[in-house]
């Protein structure tokens, strides 16, 4: 009897591994409940952030706040991208890659990752050369940005300029796993769940110190000397990864940090943490805060607010697939990677196009390039994203 006490979770395993062995992924229901609607929210929430902080090259002549509205709505954006990152990988490596410590299983966690990511971005950036070509424009060293080594400055300046994220995620997404299953084998006597936290603490609190000591020593650029240097971030996925230690190893914690209230008191914390910094008279290149600790406070309090999203049973029920808020949501999550990627090429040649006009004349060349952008990115998703993630099934291993 005691054998068959675990009988219906072994089926419920196997249906769901031959689910996603021998089915395509475009077949399976988007609305299962393997998928979190609050996830998808914030990933439409996420670039929706980033596409109205670029609306500010069309618009930033005709309101006044556009500058810090624009500054800290891409901030936002993307480090929601990277935490929520961090929370989706970290979610694979602690349920089905780390408890087995399995090359073999790493390799399939990284070719499954790559594969999402990847072709896309190498279709945009193949795109972009032959563009460049085209308009007889100077290219940068490609092998920076192929091997995701844009983000010494000025290589991004001019040519792909969004792509400084996607290099920080990818070399988290290398660093992330070597570093918990170390911490996992340190010799200490705690557990080995606690030994990947403190794993993760550690690291948060050395890339914070990082930027301690480089915004103290010397005179430095906010932007391009700390928040797009790969050292110096990987900690904002590695909050989400904490998030994603939570859910699987505590998950009643996880549960109360996911209720309302502190979901409500994350999102106040950024609201007033935008608003304290904000103004005609901000300057982040001198503020020591901003360029060290900053941005941990930032990407704690979007962590905890994933919480939230993860696991809000109402959230859950107002996003259901069938109504229109939930259709939204999926439908953003889907695009948010393409749009991201394409966006900037239509953004930067219409706003230009759009200089010295009349509002009216902007705001048309502005639903030009977001309808540019829309169609774009759909192209992209049907003819490289989702048929690559398509494959993925193929590498299933419990992955």
């Amino acid at each position: 009897m005691d054998g068959l006490r675990g009988l219906p979770d072994c089926i419920h395993a196997g249906s769901e591994y031959l689910q996603a062995r021998y089915i395509p992924e475009n077949m399976l229901k988007e609305s299962s409940a393997s998928r979190s609607p609050g996830l998808d929210m914030a990933r439409a929430l996420a670039i929706a952030a980033v596409l109205a902080a670029h609306s500010g090259l069309f618009f930033a002549r005709f309101w006044r706040d556009m500058n810090s509205f624009s500054f800290w709505s891409g901030v936002f954006g993307v480090e929601l991208f990277f935490v929520l990152s961090g929370l989706l990988i970290g979610k694979i490596l602690f349920r089905d890659v780390l408890p087995h410590c399995s090359f073999r299983k790493m390799g399939i966690f990284f070719l499954r990752r790559w594969m999402r990511t990847l072709p896309a971005y190498y279709a945009v950036l193949a795109l972009l050369v032959i563009y460049a070509f085209a308009a007889q424009a100077p290219l940068p060293h490609i092998w920076r940005y192929a091997a995701f080594l844009q983000n010494c400055p000025p290589e991004y300046a001019a040519f792909f300029p969004v792509s400084w994220s996607l290099s920080v995620e990818q070399w988290a997404y290398i660093a992330i796993p070597p570093l918990l299953l170390t911490a996992a084998h340190l010799p200490f006597s705690a557990s080995r769940e606690w030994r990947m936290l403190w794993g993760i603490v550690a690291a948060v609190a050395f890339c914070a110190m990082m930027r301690l000591y480089a915004a103290a020593d010397a005179p430095a650029l906010w932007d391009e000397d700390f928040r797009k240097q790969v050292p110096f971030r990987l900690d904002a996925v590695l909050f989400g990864v904490g998030a994603a230690w939570l859910r699987q190893y505590r998950p009643g914690i996880h549960a109360r940090l996911g209720h309302v209230f502190v979901f409500a008191a994350s999102v106040s914390l950024l609201w007033i943490f935008a608003r304290h910094y904000s103004g005609a008279v901000f300057q982040p290149e001198g503020n020591v805060f901003l360029k060290s600790f900053g941005f941990s406070v930032i990407d704690m309090s979007l962590a905890l607010s994933l919480c939230f999203l993860d696991c809000s049973a109402e959230l859950r029920h107002a996003l259901d697939p069938a109504a229109l808020p939930g259709k939204l949501a999926l439908l953003g999550s889907r695009y948010a990677y393409s749009v991201y990627l394409v966006h900037w090429t239509p953004f930067i040649f219409f706003s230009q196009q759009a200089e010295g006009k009349c509002i009216y004349d902007v705001i048309g060349f502005y639903i030009v390039a977001l309808l540019i952008t829309f169609f774009m990115s759909y192209k992209l998703y049907c003819f490289i994203e989702k048929p690559c993630m398509n494959i993925r099934p193929k590498f299933y291993d419990g992955v």
